[in-house]
């Protein structure tokens, strides 16, 4: 099961264990699902049903009822009398109620979690009601296995690109922008920790705020975008849609998709004050997320999760792309690009010239062009059989490249010489061809 299907699990078994059945708002609330009525769950409930049938565990999804009765809906009972047969449901809950959940899912939870989080990705989104890192220095959740989860998925300093959500607490003429980003620790704390005083005064006098939010990791960094701000539908288009709005509010999601990641990376910062972080560099005006984020990203694997936005599996090539024009005009005026460098991109696709045509569609008419560096020549036949070997060729060449950080980037992009890029490509094969090499010999 994924990753939401075992937390619903997870809460249908501790209310079984009470003997209490429960409501689909219930259900929403408790996961900070999208709709507050649970629209939208079925899917989810439908695995944690076959997946009850399959390990002969009473299902559980019987104890999920419509509100104010004792019996899940008419369309929920269609799906579990096709599974199950004309089953007796009260009979059937009591089974639930009697039987011992103890330690089940959430040992199912901790690997589930784990297989999401084989891939860190170096920047994630999240909404606030405003921008004021001066006065709110943190990221912070409602329930604990929230932020613990984030911790799971990211490495300390992950970068937090932040927009303003359609929130009747939020400025209108913020709400949908991205105001800025925000370097996250895995430093845990009550949110009370991270926020100045008036911050919490205005809560204490909210009933509905008083206690929300009160998990909280530590910002260390802060930078907000040049105005105007810009949308964050303009910036990562199709990213964000009212299913996913409450969940990357309630829990942040990674910025995968490597157009959306250039975008950010374009966008153009300066350094402001954090609530108990570093004083701002006021040095260093106008920079953009690609210098500031000198950390590498990791290659993702296919989907797991409908959010993720990645191709499918199956056969694969490595590539490099070159960006042409001078480096220089990328970069920020204190630095001084290596004689004959040049900002290159590496990766691993299906097709690389399709790729490499989705890439250069992000950016704007110009000199700027995305080339295929490697393969040259494209083979007719994928170089590898699958993500997983084109994964460990992908990440050798970033640790190739990464061996001097002023190198790198941001994300995939690095500054190098031919002659290094051409290293790193060579590097890259080499370990592609020796993990598929050991893979055919375990198989």
């Amino acid at each position: 099961m994924d990753a939401t299907s075992v937390n619903i699990a997870r809460y249908l078994s501790k209310r079984a264990s009470k003997e209490l059945r429960a409501s689909y708002q219930m259900v929403a609330d408790e996961i900070d699902w999208y709709h507050p009525t649970g629209r939208g769950l079925k899917n989810h409930l439908f695995e944690i049903l076959l997946f009850c049938k399959e390990k002969n565990l009473p299902p559980l999804t019987t104890i999920l009822v419509k509100k104010g009765t004792k019996s899940p809906p008419e369309n929920a009972l269609k799906y579990i009398h096709q599974e199950l047969g004309n089953i007796d449901i009260e009979a059937t809950q009591q089974e639930v109620f009697s039987y011992d959940w103890s330690g089940l899912f959430d040992e199912l939870h901790l690997s589930s979690d784990n297989e999401l989080s084989k891939e860190k990705s170096g920047i994630w989104l999240t909404s606030f009601w405003g921008w004021n890192p001066d006065k709110w220095g943190c990221l912070s959740f409602s329930k604990e296995w929230m932020r613990d989860k984030f911790i799971e998925q990211t490495e300390p300093g992950v970068l937090l690109a932040i927009y303003v959500s359609s929130s009747s607490y939020s400025d209108p003429s913020l709400a949908g922008r991205i105001v800025g980003f925000m370097e996250i620790t895995h430093e845990t704390g009550d949110l009370h920790q991270f926020i100045d005083k008036d911050s919490i005064a205005s809560l204490q006098t909210d009933p509905q705020l008083k206690d929300k939010w009160r998990y909280s990791l530590r910002a260390s960094k802060a930078w907000e975008i040049e105005q105007p701000y810009p949308f964050v539908q303009d910036t990562l288009p199709s990213f964000v849609n009212q299913a996913r709005g409450r969940q990357i509010g309630a829990r942040g999601m990674p910025v995968i998709d490597p157009d959306h990641i250039a975008n950010l990376m374009r966008l153009p910062v300066r350094q402001v004050p954090v609530f108990n972080g570093e004083i701002a560099d006021n040095e260093q005006p106008n920079q953009t997320l690609a210098n500031i984020a000198k950390k590498v990203s990791r290659a993702i694997y296919p989907p797991k999760e409908p959010y993720f936005c990645a191709e499918s599996d199956g056969p694969k090539y490595l590539y490099i792309l070159r960006l042409s024009g001078d480096a220089g005009d990328w970069l920020s005026p204190h630095e001084k690009p290596q004689k004959e460098a040049q900002i290159y991109k590496v990766g691993f696709s299906k097709n690389p010239i399709s790729r490499a045509r989705q890439i250069q569609s992000a950016y704007p008419e110009g000199r700027f062009k995305w080339e295929i560096l490697f393969p040259d020549p494209i083979p007719t036949v994928a170089m590898y059989p699958d993500a997983k070997t084109a994964i460990a060729g992908e990440d050798a060449m970033k640790e190739y490249l990464a061996k001097d950080k002023k190198r790198i980037l941001g994300g995939e992009f690095f500054l190098a010489t031919k002659e290094e890029i051409t290293a790193a490509w060579q590097y890259g094969n080499e370990v592609a061809n020796k993990f598929a090499a050991n893979q055919n010999s375990s198989n």
